[in-house]
């Protein structure tokens, strides 16, 4: 959802694959998952939907219809918001999967500069821009497509990167093929060598899943807390299809954080403050940072109820980060009973100054003033399986069915409200 940043591919391919995307695909842009879904409750009485909510502002996007879009979103806190199973990015929060592109056969155009040389030399034989895009299109059409899909976007010390490969022909079947070279390329802001080869096989051994069904799993894990293995590194990839005359080099992209932060403790206790539900975690502080913890939790039938974050500044030792559920998301949604936390995860952002000087008047200067670190600007606590579920059921009525409420909120209604009448 946030901090898509790293799932760029900076691979040439990659780039032709968007400038070819950018020329024959000019559909109208889509909604990203959470745009309007995670701000009201789908079925809420009283309430828009969240498709009756883009229709509104796409009709008219005027003051009164951004006020009442908000009024729906305000009713409950930015850090505690609805979660349903079709916030795929929050659901799933690690997984990733690249679009499949064409493995071109042609090595004059698997670079954007030869995309444009060739499209230079057909504009000087006198064809037009519209028959330069079918051409081109459907030269596209008729390569073989590969497509990479990993279990993890960020890759973090301890964990393992799993990552499939498949190619398939131009009618979407599988199509044989072999490997050639296969190795982990470094991010080029600390080295630009080599970083090992991963394991790969295509015969049932795992993590691959099913033997020859042409289906490549790759695995790696980072050797070790050095710098060279942090940032975006690349998993290259030499791929000869079948009737190809030779290996063409593909790559998938990740992000890797090799320096642990922080890491989440067993440790954790649950309350009701105000009428929500507070969960406790404990974690081991490593280093001083400024963090942002996210979590979802889901009842006792699996249903996913809340998506929860929490900014926060620690220094190191072992610290409490409460994670609060919102009372009028059960209320509205009928939850009761046992809930469990899952999903946890958290990032560090690496300042060039302490942390603890956010907030302090006093450091303004020294902060604006900091030299920017030549570094990625995150560091990831290391992946878990941690869960918790709550020792006790919790009825309706524990729940408060309040909407919330914060000085800010109230003064950007009046302000969107004043916006509003002056319209008529």
């Amino acid at each position: 959802m946030q901090l898509k940043w790293y799932h760029a591919a900076i691979v040439v391919i990659t780039i032709l694959a968007t400038l070819l995307f950018w020329s024959f695909h000019k559909a109208q842009p889509q909604a990203l998952p959470g745009d309007y879904r995670s701000f009201s409750r789908v079925g809420s009485q009283g309430f828009a939907t969240p498709a009756e909510l883009e229709r509104m502002l796409n009709r008219n996007p005027s003051h009164r219809a951004m006020l009442e879009a908000y009024r729906v979103h305000a009713q409950y806190p930015d850090f505690s918001r609805p979660l349903d199973k079709t916030m795929v990015d929050l659901i799933d929060p690690w997984k990733h999967i690249d679009e499949p592109l064409p493995l071109v056969g042609d090595p004059a155009l698997r670079t954007e500069g030869g995309v444009k040389k060739r499209i230079e030399e057909l504009k000087k034989s006198g064809k037009s821009d519209a028959e330069i895009e079918a051409d081109l299109k459907k030269y596209y059409d008729t390569q073989p497509k590969y497509q990479f899909a990993a279990n993890r976007h960020t890759l973090t010390f301890g964990d393992e990167l799993i990552v499939t490969l498949r190619v398939t022909d131009t009618n979407g079947a599988k199509l044989p093929y072999t490997l050639g070279d296969v190795f982990i390329l470094g991010d080029p802001l600390f080295t630009k060598s080599q970083l090992g080869s991963p394991d790969f096989n295509d015969n049932g051994i795992s993590p691959d899943q099913t033997a020859d069904d042409g289906v490549t799993t790759f695995s790696w894990k980072i050797p070790g807390e050095d710098k060279k293995y942090w940032g975006n590194l690349k998993l290259i990839v030499q791929i000869k299809p079948k009737g190809a005359k030779e290996p063409i080099e593909v790559s998938h992209t990740f992000f890797a954080s090799p320096i642990s932060p922080a890491k989440f403790t067993d440790n954790f206790s649950e309350r009701l403050e105000n009428g929500s539900l507070v969960i406790d975690a404990v974690i081991d502080v490593k280093r001083e940072c400024k963090f942002v913890f996210q979590a979802n939790l889901y009842d006792y039938r699996g249903n996913p109820t809340h998506w929860v974050t929490v900014n926060q500044v620690f220094e190191p030792g072992f610290r409490t980060v409460s994670f609060v559920f919102f009372g009028k998301i059960f209320r509205d949604n009928g939850y009761s009973g046992k809930f469990t936390i899952r999903d946890l995860r958290g990032t560090c952002e690496n300042l060039p100054f302490p942390a603890r000087w956010i907030g302090d008047p006093a450091k303004a200067d020294a902060i604006a003033n900091a030299n920017p670190l030549e570094e990625p600007v995150l560091y990831y606590m290391p992946y878990t399986t941690k869960t918790y579920t709550t020792l006790r059921e919790y009825a309706l009525k524990d729940f408060s069915n309040a909407e919330w409420s914060s000085p800010e909120k109230d003064a950007r209604l009046r302000e969107m409200g004043e916006a509003a009448r002056g319209e008529n």
